[in-house]
Formats: structure tokens, sequence, C-alpha cells
């Protein structure tokens, strides 16, 4: 099967998760997808592939209620310990976030950079057991990321 069938194949089966298991699965076809670009770390080959996406494709992703939902949580991100052995960045995500905020509309290529953090720390999160798939913070944070993960694969994987 060729590899877009393939990534369509299992964006169709994450959308029949939990929001818990779907970020995972969303954030690996997203992984899967920039195995086309040329860098090493993984991060920036996500990157290179944001770069891909049309100027309406990034105007779209960042006019997502998703965006309004980690920019509007209270508290907000990253300022609440769910576990001891958690590290928060607190000051990090409110640069992140401030620039997303800044930049979402004059400069939506900019803020989805910065949102494409955001959504890596939440994931990186979930996979190290510091999100739950019944906690009602949890669910808000990561409902909002499923649903923007799945826009950038929607976006990326064609």
């Amino acid at each position: 099967m060729p590899l877009t069938a393939n990534l369509h194949q299992h964006v169709a089966e994450a959308d029949a998760q939990s929001d818990y298991v779907a970020v995972e699965l969303l954030w690996n076809i997203l992984v899967k997808a920039a195995h086309s670009k040329n860098s090493q770390r993984e991060y920036d080959r996500l990157l290179l592939l944001i770069g891909d996406l049309q100027p309406a494709q990034v105007a779209a992703l960042m006019r997502h209620n998703g965006v309004d939902t980690l920019l509007n949580l209270q508290p907000p991100l990253e300022t609440v310990l769910a576990d001891p052995n958690e590290r928060l960045y607190a000051q990090r995500a409110a640069q992140e976030l401030a620039a997303i905020r800044t930049f979402q509309v004059a400069q939506p290529r900019r803020a989805a950079t910065e949102l494409l953090s955001v959504l890596n720390r939440i994931r990186n999160k979930r996979i190290h057991g510091f999100k739950t798939p019944d906690g009602g913070r949890d669910a808000e944070i990561l409902g909002a990321a499923r649903a923007l993960l799945r826009e950038l694969c929607r976006s990326l994987v064609h």
C-alpha cells in the first residue's frame, strides 16, 4: 500500500479512538509523513512539513477552535503539576502561547511553528504518563490537541 494511502488509513483508525489514544496515533502519523523530509532531527522534519502547508491551510489551522481552547485554558498550560516527577515549562509555554496570540492572524505560519511546539509537549507529557484519559483538565487539553493534530494530518497527508 502506498505511504499516503497507509497514512489516510491510520487517520481513519485514529478517528475511532478516544482523545487519549488518538493524540499519540495522530502524532505518529505526522512523524511518518515527515520521514520524507531531509533533516536528522524528527522535530525539524515536522517543522519542514508545516512549511509545506499552503497559506490557506495554515490560516485555517490557526483559526481552529482547538487553538483558542489551548490559549484560553485556565489555569494556563504548564502551570499545573500533575505528578511530582513532571517538569513544568511555564515560561516557555507562556512565550509560545503569547507568540501564537500575537501572530495567529498576521503571521499564521510563525504561529503554527509555536503551536507545533505546544502540541509536541502535550504529546510528550501524554506518552510519559503525565496526562490521563479521564482527568477533566487532561480531557480538555487532549481534546484540543487531538483536533489540531487531526487538522494537521488532514492538511499534510495528501
